[in-house]
């Protein structure tokens, strides 16, 4: 229990507290430093990784998955590179109808739009091909934008497919204020 309490004082923390509690017993990613706080906290979480050698093949296993068990798959991307190595398998998610949530990490906040490493504005470049696109820069916003991305993945409001969600890595490293 305390490795759980640990595991939840950050935002990254609260986001595999998240999983954790929508059955998510695996993801699909290649690890990268704007992800690193989440990639952490899922693996101290007890939820498996499976560590590929390229984001395309992270989300086709992803597709793959959702589609063999009926339940949404988890990718997680860095930044950059990353995102853009994942919108084949995207597409194909979204052609499928595949529920799959692909989450990543930006810059920190300060450094948004000022030639950070990897700084990409992913939403623009996702928004035609999934269900539901956001950046999250607030903690308030944390599990509501989550909650938001596996209902439109899930198909609420629309046909199941592909959401998108990145998350500030200032905010992913932020800590949980619990009373």
């Amino acid at each position: 229990m305390a490795q759980n309490a640990e595991a939840s004082e950050t935002i990254a923390g609260l986001i595999a507290e998240f999983l954790t509690a929508r059955g998510i017993d695996r993801v699909f990613g290649l690890c990268g430093g704007h992800i690193m706080p989440i990639w952490d906290r899922v693996a101290r979480a007890g939820i498996r990784i499976i560590d590929v050698r390229d984001e395309r093949a992270a989300a086709h296993m992803a597709h793959a998955h959702a589609e063999l068990t009926g339940n949404t798959a988890v990718v997680l991307a860095t930044a950059g590179p990353g995102v853009t190595n994942a919108i084949t398998g995207i597409v194909n998610a979204d052609v499928a109808r595949a529920p799959i949530v692909v989450i990543s990490g930006v810059p920190p906040c300060p450094q948004e739009q000022m030639g950070a490493l990897q700084d990409l504005v992913h939403t623009d470049l996702l928004r035609s091909i999934t269900r539901y696109t956001r950046t999250v820069r607030e903690a308030a916003h944390v599990v509501p934008a989550l909650d938001e991305a596996f209902a439109r993945a899930g198909g609420e409001g629309n046909l199941p497919g592909p959401a998108y969600i990145d998350f500030p890595t200032d905010l992913l490293r932020e800590r949980l204020a619990r009373h």
